[in-house]
């Protein structure tokens, strides 16, 4: 516990300061970054063979594929460096692997999971831009808060509460008490966040809070899919106690696109 802890003030202390005086180019460059630990942890589950290359070359397809997103002026660029992405991505798993089978494999997996990867981390640079600085930051914290709330709240009521499984072939520990105590937290987190900031009414708190919670459930259930399947209990050991950081931003690839949508469609920004 006390690992868990202090890995997380290490971790506020380099991104909290980032995202409150980085700016919206400062949130993407320290998003750029966690991509890159990102892609070298996945290297393993994507390729237990070629690891290292793996990694290395999921990390130049994603990060253009992200930089594009990010910084990019032309719309249609977004699509032809995602379809030469997965070409790049495909051609080298059949060229690494000498078992047919496990080159189809891995190019399906990196295929799939790099350019998402790439495009959902791309969504916090995007709501970090919402409006003015000001409402921005607002927003992205509140994303943050409300994922990590839920994982919070999903520990403690599984732990104390816990006794019908929920998906026990992806993941043992999960239970359906675990989910729908998370999603009171975030439900409660995401209220009160807007009761203290105003970023939406509160309506519309209550409601994506519980979207944001289930959304960032199954997140951590498709990591923990791919891992499985590998027989990989952790992405990484860069946080002691957490594992790797694919392990603590994976709900985020779902809950950051899904506030993004939210938002949009709402007309809350």
């Amino acid at each position: 516990m006390l690992q868990r802890i202090i890995s997380g003030v290490v971790a506020l202390a380099i991104v909290l300061p980032v995202l409150l005086m980085g700016g919206v180019d400062g949130a993407k460059v320290l998003v750029g970054a966690v991509l890159l630990v990102v892609m070298h942890e996945f290297g393993a589950v994507a390729s237990p063979q070629r690891p290292r290359s793996a990694a290395i070359v999921m990390s130049v397809v994603g990060l253009s594929i992200y930089g594009v997103l990010s910084w990019g002026q032309q719309p249609e660029l977004v699509g032809v460096v995602m379809v030469l992405g997965t070409a790049v991505l495909l051609t080298w798993a059949m060229f690494a692997h000498e078992d047919p089978k496990e080159a189809a494999l891995c190019g399906a997996v990196t295929a799939l999971s790099v350019p998402y990867i790439a495009a959902a981390l791309a969504f916090i640079g995007l709501v970090r831009g919402f409006g003015s600085d000001e409402l921005g930051l607002s927003w992205v914290l509140y994303v943050l808060v409300a994922t990590w709330a839920t994982d919070t709240g999903a520990y403690c009521s599984g732990r104390f509460l816990g006794r019908k499984k929920l998906l026990v072939r992806i993941s043992p520990k999960k239970t359906w008490a675990g989910v729908w105590g998370g999603v009171a937290v975030a439900v409660a987190v995401s209220v009160g966040w807007s009761m203290q900031w105003s970023i939406m009414p509160l309506g519309h708190a209550a409601v994506l809070g519980g979207v944001l919670a289930i959304s960032g459930v199954v997140g951590d259930l498709v990591e923990s899919m791919f891992k499985r399947a590998r027989g990989i209990k952790d992405s990484g050991g860069i946080m002691p106690g957490h594992g790797g950081l694919f392990d603590r931003v994976d709900s985020l690839l779902f809950t950051m696109p899904v506030a993004w949508a939210y938002a949009v469609i709402f007309g809350l920004v």
